[in-house]
């Protein structure tokens, strides 16, 4: 699941519960996210990500250098959510976030 919001001051988001379309080591839905949050948590400028089993969150403060990095990154999700939508799911920030 992926959960993410933009309210003009901060871009937080959270993925977690991404493995599980191919055997442990094998998961290319797994490798595909992980690659792709990987990638934006090295380019986003002064981004601050916590990783715990099974869940990565990606805290970053907004400009237009994360803001384009964001928009990419869910463009990306979202072509892989609709590729494999029994594996990934892209929803809205969860309310705890608030």
């Amino acid at each position: 699941m992926l959960t993410s919001k933009n309210n003009g001051d901060q871009i937080k988001i959270r993925i977690s519960g991404h493995a599980g379309a191919g055997p442990h080591g094998y998961d290319l839905v797994c490798a595909a996210v992980s690659a792709l949050t990987q990638s934006l948590e090295i380019n986003a400028e002064q981004a601050e990500a916590f990783d715990k089993a099974g869940l990565s969150e990606i805290d970053m403060p907004f400009c237009l250098t994360n803001l384009v990095l964001y928009k990419s990154y869910l463009r990306s999700m979202q072509v892989l959510a609709d590729q494999y939508p029994d594996n990934i799911a892209i929803g809205d920030i969860a309310e705890e976030w608030e």
